[in-house]
């Protein structure tokens, strides 16, 4: 469960400043 919430933690910080470079390469989020 760790290593799980690491990485949903680590893709949404990842995600968040980079959300529209990686808007064509990611499907739609549909936790947003």
């Amino acid at each position: 469960l760790a290593s799980l919430v690491l990485s949903v933690l680590l893709g949404a910080i990842f995600l968040n400043p980079g959300r529209k470079v990686h808007k064509a390469t990611t499907p739609a989020p549909s936790r947003v």
